[in-house]
């Protein structure tokens, strides 16, 4: 048995079904929206890779870049980012392993 954290991603019909059912839920809606808006950071994602890596086409680096630039200001990277900084202050830095005489 494979275990999973997460249940299958929902299709965007899924999502309308849910939308449709819970029409008016200002919570809902704005949960979908976030979805929405998360769905198209995973879209443009896959459009850099295709374009950069199977494509091979100019223009794909600036393209990289600037959904670099767009994915480094979404709130659980910036959150990731501070957590990572506050473990290595609080552990201190990071030591090479010590060699063996």
């Amino acid at each position: 048995m494979t275990y999973r954290k997460f249940p299958p991603a929902l299709t965007r019909d899924q999502l309308r079904e849910i939308q449709a059912a819970r029409r008016g839920d200002p919570d809902v809606r704005r949960l979908l929206e976030e979805i929405a808006r998360l769905r198209k950071h995973l879209r443009q994602a896959e459009y850099v890779y295709r374009v950069w890596i199977v494509e091979r086409k100019a223009g794909a680096l600036s393209c990289a870049e600037t959904h670099l630039a767009e994915l480094r200001q979404e709130p659980c990277v910036m959150e990731a980012k501070a957590d990572h900084e506050a473990h290595k202050l609080l552990t201190g830095p990071a030591r090479k392993p010590q060699e063996m005489p």
